[in-house]
């Protein structure tokens, strides 16, 4: 399969054993790394499933306002890519 044509990993898990099928990696730190990727992974796409249940906004007492999950979702992609990053792996 070529890089155009892989899917995005489903879970934290796909993308820990993707990357081990793929890259050598043996110390300790960058497996710390790459459990922090994968953990971050899961996190976002169940806070993006929780957006496509419930919406991205909820009442508040001023009105509407960001779902809180967005925050989980968007601060869980950087250190999904922060990690990535520090491994020196392409996305």
């Amino acid at each position: 399969m070529t890089k155009a044509t892989k899917k995005p990993p489903k879970s934290g898990n796909e993308l820990r054993r993707r990357v081990l099928d793929e890259h050598a990696i043996d110390s300790t730190a960058a497996l710390a790394l790459l459990d922090v990727a994968a953990q971050a992974l899961d996190q976002a796409l169940a806070a993006e499933a929780v957006l496509t249940k419930e919406g991205l906004v909820v009442p508040g007492s001023r009105g509407p306002r960001p779902h809180p999950a967005a925050a989980i979702a968007r601060d869980a992609r950087m250190r999904l890519l922060a990690a990535m990053k520090s491994l020196h792996l392409e996305l």
